[in-house]
């Protein structure tokens, strides 16, 4: 009876170790899918700004970076 006790205690240890190490495993995959949406919406911003930034016109490249002819010295 001792033994059957004893297998049956180390079984239920056994078993609850799984579930915390399901529910860790399950909280790492929730961060790590958090991250890649995070890396993935950062991605598409520095897309859309590179380009944005690589279809300007030249005129509007004047405006934001006045060239030495075109700068107004005051």
């Amino acid at each position: 009876m001792e033994r059957r006790d004893d297998t049956c205690a180390r079984l239920m240890r056994h078993q609850f170790n799984l579930e915390s190490l399901g529910d860790r495993l399950q909280k790492i995959e929730d961060a790590t899918t958090i991250m890649k949406d995070k890396w993935r919406r950062g991605d598409e911003a520095m897309r859309d700004f590179t380009g944005t930034w690589f279809n300007k016109r030249k005129e509007d490249m004047e405006t934001c970076f006045p060239t030495s002819a075109n700068f107004q010295h005051h």
